[in-house]
This record gives structure tokens, C-alpha cells and sequence, in this order.
């Protein structure tokens, strides 16, 4: 499930140092973060936490929104982030946990309805 968003991610140590980016795939942009090897053109961020995401209709007004973030002073971002997230916490499950909601929400609308009470069926015999 690909999910166009603008993000923010900060030093675990709560450093000063704040990331933000868009992307078209944030699960695989994060894991990229975290795992990139050195000279990857994705900034290797190991220690660092997703504070703040916005999830948008495209990659075009995931790009415009970062440049609304961007031409604030540097303040408005930490206050952005406080409005969602007042302590700061790593909200990367809360991202795995949306990406599987709308995965088996898009399953249940892409199939006919018997393969669906199937599934359904097998899935509660476990």
C-alpha cells in the first residue's frame, strides 16, 4: 500500500536535528532510513524517530505541503509537531498499523464477495 506523505523525524536523543521529506511509499521510505548503507542517496537516519506525518491525496500535494512547513520559521515545526504528537513518541507502528487497515480494506473491495466470505471463513477457523 503506497501512501504519499510529507514527514518529519527527529534525533531519538532529542537532539535538535529534524528531518522532513515527502514520499510515495512512508513504510518503505522509514525502512530505508534506517537501513541505508553509507553513500545511499537515502539519508541513513538509525537514530532517529518519525515524530510527524501527513498523509495526502498524491505525491504533488505531499509537495506542496512541505514547502508550506519549510517557508515557516523554524519554531512552527516543533509547535506542528506538539498538535499531534505532545511527547514526541515514535509513530512508526501507528503508520504500520494504517498501512494493514487500508491493505484489508482495499482486499475487501477488490474482491467478489464469495472469495471474500471465504477468506473470512478461514481466517476465523484458525
Amino acid at each position: 500500500m503506497k501512501l504519499a506523505a510529507v514527514y518529519m523525524m527527529a534525533a531519538r536523543d532529542g537532539g535538535g536535528c529534524l528531518h522532513i521529506d515527502v514520499t510515495s511509499d512512508l513504510p518503505k521510505r522509514l525502512w530505508a532510513h534506517r537501513n541505508a548503507r553509507p553513500g545511499h542517496p537515502i539519508e541513513s537516519l538509525p537514530d532517529h524517530k518519525l515524530v510527524y506525518y501527513e498523509i495526502t491525496r498524491n505525491l504533488y500535494a505531499a509537495t506542496v505541503r512541505l514547502r508550506e512547513i519549510m517557508a515557516g520559521p523554524t519554531g512552527t515545526r516543533g509547535a506542528l509537531i506538539r498538535t499531534v504528537n505532545p511527547e514526541w513518541q515514535d509513530l512508526t507502528e501507528q503508520v504500520d498499523a494504517l498501512v494493514e487497515q487500508l491493505t484489508e480494506s482495499e482486499e475487501h473491495h477488490s474482491k467478489p464477495a464469495s472469495q471474500w466470505a471465504h477468506r473470512q471463513r478461514h481466517t476465523n477457523q484458525r
